[in-house]
């Protein structure tokens, strides 16, 4: 029994020893030598021309698009309004104090949407009207406290060098009482 063990791992170890020179025979043959260097100098061209077709430049800049302060003919880009609201009353402000510059010479494509609420529950309705020189409406945005946020966006076309108007409604909810503060998240 033992004599049939060491013969097998004999036999065995003769297989394995050939394998590996004829192994050693394939690595030195003309073919695969010329096969691996054609493999190396591929996947390097390939790796240098991604590498090598990757550039980006990026600038500072002011927006051409921006708020425009009726009482000192400054511009911006962020304002923020107070106003006071009331429990089931529309309040109207027929020129919120900026109006929206468009300061390029180009036109230029725009959405307005809300990006928050602070407290939902505290209004029923909000309209924010972008009006044009001649006070025709250019947008309308609006919003009722039933609507999904996301789905308040409008988008309009400014003209070049033109200021607009924005006009503001907003209503107030039965829910409101005195004191209580409610931020609007507004974007353009």
């Amino acid at each position: 029994m033992w004599r049939r063990l060491k013969e097998s791992i004999e036999a065995l170890r003769e297989k394995v020893y050939n394998a590996f020179i004829r192994f050693e025979d394939l690595i030195r043959s003309r073919n695969i030598c010329i096969l691996l260097l054609i493999i190396i100098l591929s996947s390097a061209s390939v790796y240098a021309l991604i590498y090598i077709s990757w550039n980006i430049t990026l600038k500072g800049s002011i927006p051409d698009v921006r708020f425009y302060s009726w009482s000192d003919h400054t511009t911006h880009t962020k304002i923020s309004l107070d106003y006071d609201i009331y429990p089931n009353v529309w309040l109207r402000i027929e020129n919120a104090s900026y109006g929206l510059e468009n300061g390029g010479f180009k036109y230029k494509n725009i959405t307005l949407g809300i990006q928050g609420i602070s407290d939902q529950s505290k209004l029923d309705e909000l309209k924010i009207i972008i009006k044009d020189p001649d006070g025709g409406q250019v947008a309308v945005l609006e919003w009722r406290k039933w609507q999904n946020i996301d789905s308040a966006k409008v988008s309009f076309v400014l003209k070049p060098k033109t200021i607009y108007t924005i006009e503001l409604w907003i209503r107030g909810s039965s829910n409101l009482k005195v004191g209580d503060e409610i931020t609007l998240y507004l974007v353009i």
